[in-house]
């Protein structure tokens, strides 16, 4: 399950703020409905917008994992679009077990099209003397930057589903980590609702990556 202690791991730079005219906070039932959990969604029939969720939410990750590698950038986007053909064909298949992580199963996946990339091509050949190296640094494929890169695009794309004000008290107080006190007095709304913000928004977070962060 996601760690309640997920909000130190967002970049600020990720996250944009504007303080615009006060507003009511919205409760939790303006929220937009949806499927709790990305991987349900991606489980239910003819969701393509919930696919189209994913390679945005996947997308920089496995994009940086193929540049430090050593692939080109031209090289990186082809093998970007296997991995998500692969993907297509594989997610729906995937069962969440607490003892094997999403971020373990997507390596994998990503390896082996990585491979099989490689030694496609002749030019590519020599990059296979160094998988070795790269499966063994740790900084290409570590947990913290998995959750730091998937966390800061989820919020990307659940930031929609909340009223302005709610969102900038989230920011403010989870994510730029300033007193409630601070954000409530610059929002114009009270203490409580500034931590009730805060909770909603990693609330559904952690729902929505149920599964696909440990």
């Amino acid at each position: 399950m996601l760690s309640a202690a997920m909000a130190p791991l967002i970049p600020q730079n990720s996250v944009q703020s504007t303080h615009g005219p006060s507003e009511p906070l919205a409760p939790a039932s303006l929220m937009m409905t949806t499927s709790e959990t990305l991987l349900g969604e991606l489980r239910e029939a003819g969701q393509p917008a919930a696919w189209n969720k994913f390679v945005q939410l996947y997308s920089p990750l496995l994009y940086s994992w193929l540049r430090r590698t050593g692939m080109q950038e031209a090289d990186a986007a082809d093998v970007l679009q296997e991995v998500f053909r692969v993907l297509v064909i594989k997610l729906p298949q995937f069962e969440y077990d607490r003892d094997k992580s999403f971020r373990s199963w997507l390596r994998v996946i990503f390896l082996n099209v990585w491979k099989n990339y490689c030694r496609q091509s002749a030019r590519h050949a020599a990059m296979l003397a160094n998988l070795e190296n790269c499966v063994g640094q740790d900084d290409i494929f570590s947990e913290t930057q998995y959750r730091q890169q998937v966390v800061a695009a989820a919020m990307e794309l659940l930031r929609p589903e909340f009223q302005p004000q709610t969102w900038q008290a989230f920011v403010g107080h989870g994510v730029e980590n300033r007193s409630a006190a601070e954000v409530a007095a610059e929002l114009g709304t009270t203490v409580g609702a500034v931590y009730s913000a805060r909770c909603r928004v990693l609330a559904r977070m952690r729902s929505y990556l149920q599964g696909l962060i440990d």
